[in-house]
């Protein structure tokens, strides 16, 4: 229940931008706040941090790409409204289940 004002926030995103091609600033930040406030919310505080790091290591390496991208090619790219957005779900989950040893660690042991 944690999560709700941050699944209102990614769809009105999506439907702002699959009308209007764009994510506003203003909601990306919204996304973002609810992502980590239900995050500290839920797992606590060291988590939230945690993931909010994790998220900006994400978002910096996508503008970077981004910018060389379009630097190179002089044409854009995915386009910084997918960043901002990726930024505020990377802040909910960083690595989602199937790409976290954490929820596999056990059966990786057991098979080395």
């Amino acid at each position: 229940m944690v999560y709700f004002p941050f699944w209102i926030c990614i769809f009105v995103g999506a439907a702002i931008d699959a009308r209007e091609r764009r994510f506003p600033n203003e909601l990306a930040g919204a996304c973002a706040v609810a992502a980590c406030a239900g995050v500290w919310l839920d797992k606590g505080v060291n988590t939230a941090l945690d993931h909010a790091g994790l998220a900006v290591i994400v978002y910096l390496a996508l503008v970077l790409t981004e910018s060389l991208w379009r630097r190179i090619r002089h044409a854009p790219g995915i386009g910084m409204g997918d960043a901002k957005a990726l930024f505020a779900l990377c802040t909910l989950d960083p690595l989602p289940p199937p790409v976290s040893l954490q929820n596999h660690a056990p059966c990786l042991c057991c098979r080395f």
